[in-house]
């Protein structure tokens, strides 16, 4: 999306983004064929998601942040208007485009489809707090490692791992809904952090 003065103020769905996405969500569709039993392989089938959809999860997750990145810091100060509801609507987009998306994917691999959108909601609502925090290009990095510390046998057992185990159904719910709340609160207030150093358009920005 463009200001007046043809500078960006959030990327949004253009072409390439459209393509990555599409991409992302047959890698992720792939990795949800895939078993994950030997991530536990002395817990009886139909206990946890056997499926490395979980993972598969970050690869749409990265590629949707990208609405989450904001122009120049003097672009979005001098915008007339609040921004909190223009961030609240894209930091919206993300997240429920990650869900659906994965929700999808799910369906398609006859997966436990409420569970994965769970998962991608509290995996969205990490990246939305990261992006005000650290910045947008690094969004994923929060809730790939809770996932890289949940895919690792033997760190988390099953019966502490919210994101595998299917056993925390009302405890996910309310830890997903309240991650992206406060998720999108946060990034609607305070917005993408600035990334460091000068960007295109910093200086001698005439269009």
């Amino acid at each position: 999306m463009r200001s007046p003065g043809g500078q960006w103020l959030v990327r949004g769905f253009d072409g390439r983004l459209a393509v990555d996405l599409f991409l992302a969500l047959l890698l992720a569709a792939g990795l949800a064929r895939l078993s994950a039993s030997w991530l536990f392989p002395h817990e009886p089938r139909g206990t946890y998601v056997d499926s490395l959809t979980i993972a598969g999860a970050l690869v749409p997750l990265a590629v949707m942040s990208r609405v989450l990145d904001e122009a120049l810091p003097s672009a979005v100060l001098t915008r007339c208007r609040s921004l909190v509801w223009h961030r609240l609507m894209w930091s919206g987009v993300f997240v429920a485009t990650t869900c659906l998306g994965m929700a999808a994917v799910a369906g398609n691999a006859h997966l436990p489809v409420p569970h994965i959108m769970l998962v991608s909601l509290l995996l969205s609502g990490m990246a939305t707090m990261a992006a005000a925090s650290i910045g947008a290009r690094a969004a994923w990095i929060a809730p790939a490692l809770l996932v890289a510390v949940s895919s690792v046998p033997g760190v988390v057992p099953l019966s502490a791992n919210v994101l595998y185990s299917l056993r925390f159904g009302e405890q996910l719910k309310v830890a997903a809904a309240c991650t992206a709340l406060v998720g999108l609160a946060q990034y609607a207030v305070m917005g993408a952090r600035p990334r460091v150093g000068p960007r295109a358009g910093d200086l001698g920005d005439g269009n």
